[in-house]
């Protein structure tokens, strides 16, 4: 996004790592997610919809990438994308 931008451009965390009681707290959180080793971060770039902070991503990206409405969300597991929350038990697009 910095060579379209012409800069660098600050990079909103705005969830990293959660605890067990906090994720299991979140109405739609994985059991397993990421977050609870400190290996995704769910992120926002001002000026720019998920889709293309999540498209950049892509470009660099080995890992997870997830795409909701107000957020993208990263991580360095498996690659792998999804749009929204992949129901329980269901397998995500690769």
């Amino acid at each position: 996004m910095s060579a379209v931008h012409g800069g660098a451009l600050p990079l909103m965390v705005t969830s990293g790592y959660r605890t067990p009681g906090h994720n299991a707290a979140l109405e739609n959180a994985a059991r397993n997610s990421m977050h609870l080793y400190g290996y995704a971060a769910d992120v926002q770039v001002r000026g720019y919809p998920p889709r293309a902070v999540a498209l950049a991503a892509s470009f660099f990206s080995e890992g997870g990438i997830g795409l909701y409405d107000s957020f993208t969300h990263l991580d360095v597991w498996q690659r792998r994308t999804w749009i929204g929350r992949p129901a329980a038990g269901e397998r995500v697009r690769k």
